[in-house]
């Protein structure tokens, strides 16, 4: 089962995929790492929309497929503003595939992410996901909806029992998982660009 984790820059995506990754030992494809240096120039000129995008999906699509060759189960995140690529993902896919769309409710705590990561290169600046939000299209795939705030801690186990990968995701203290998967390396970093 691939369990495709998408949402709005500075959501929690990379985080609850890295939240899987260490409390469930899941691999955890970054998607944003195969951006090309034409897609970072356009996300730091605020033009990301404009970029031709179909070249780095199905990048991303024979990634997943070398994933799947030597994973049973593995975590994708990625944003895919626009609905066609969904579609496309979801159609090379499925029925292996689970969508996930996280969202966080405070648009504050989403651009304070963002403003924290690009002090490390990361080319998403709160001007960028500004500028972006026009151009979310509501998903018309089949997706489940996970806010990333203080119900994660219940809703995480819940989905992951669902889709029959990680029963065993309620760990004690949950404080602590949370943390330790706070404090790995975002998508984005000097060493990427």
């Amino acid at each position: 089962m691939i369990l495709f984790l998408f949402g709005t820059w500075g959501a929690g995506k990379s985080f609850v995929g890295n939240l899987i990754e260490a409390e469930c030992g899941l691999p955890h494809l970054e998607a944003d790492l195969h951006f090309t240096f034409d897609l970072v120039e356009a996300l730091r000129q605020k033009v990301f929309h404009e970029a031709e995008l179909e070249p780095f999906y199905r990048r991303v699509i024979v990634e997943m497929d070398s994933y799947k060759r030597r994973f049973d189960d593995f975590v994708v995140s990625q944003g895919i503003y626009d609905d066609a690529f969904r579609h496309m993902i979801y159609e090379r896919f499925a029925p292996d595939i689970r969508f996930v769309l996280i969202n966080t409710p405070d648009k504050d705590l989403q651009k304070e992410r963002l403003s924290f990561r690009t002090g490390g290169g990361n080319p998403i600046t709160v001007g960028v996901f500004e500028e972006m939000q026009v151009h979310w299209q509501q998903p018309t795939i089949p997706f489940t909806l996970i806010q990333n705030d203080e119900t994660l801690k219940d809703t995480l186990p819940q989905l992951m029992r669902e889709v029959g990968m990680c029963y065993h995701m309620l760990p004690e203290d949950w404080e602590e998982v949370i943390d330790q998967a706070s404090t790995r390396p975002n998508s984005f970093g000097p060493q990427d660009l």
